[in-house]
């Protein structure tokens, strides 16, 4: 199941968020395939925020609004993603992001006509400060954007307090 969560953070948090990761001077780094598929746009930009048991980025405080509004009680994995235009959407190819179960989040920081689906075919639009969740044995992939320079997406693979 997916579920989806639509104004998400409120607004000063949503824009705090925002203004430190879709500023020019951001760091991204290089990812030369996303999936096994194999063609041209197989690429994209990811910043590390957490990893391998620790913080591996000097931004990752800003995630806190988004931390505690889920509850986390312990984290696997934070990344965000950078996808560039193209002239067509291109959709990456399904995979999971962990083998540990847990919950797997997206959090959207631009609206565009990119979008997440899912082997079934639910798709969920790119939609600033939206939220999904669901449990990271669901495969699902993300795509370019044809209407906006770029999608910015914020990737989370934690455990959290939830007990519903």
């Amino acid at each position: 199941m997916v579920r989806i969560f639509d104004n998400f953070l409120d607004d000063v948090s949503f824009r705090k968020i925002y203004k430190e990761i879709m500023n020019d001077l951001f760091l991204w780094a290089w990812c030369d395939k996303i999936v096994e598929k194999d063609h041209i746009d197989n690429f994209q930009l990811y910043h590390q925020f957490y990893n391998n048991y620790e913080p591996q980025s000097p931004s990752y405080r800003t995630l806190d609004p988004l931390l505690k509004k889920l509850k986390v009680v312990s984290i696997i994995k934070i990344k965000a993603n950078l996808n560039s235009r193209t002239s067509k959407i291109i959709e990456h190819g399904f995979h999971i992001d962990t083998e540990y179960k847990c919950s797997t989040g997206i959090f959207y920081l631009n609206t565009c006509d990119g979008y997440t689906v899912f082997e079934n075919g639910k798709k969920v639009e790119s939609v600033a400060n939206r939220y999904i969740e669901f449990d990271s044995n669901l495969k699902h992939s993300g795509t370019s954007t044809t209407n906006s320079k770029r999608r910015v997406v914020i990737n989370f693979n934690y455990i959290n307090g939830n007990k519903d």
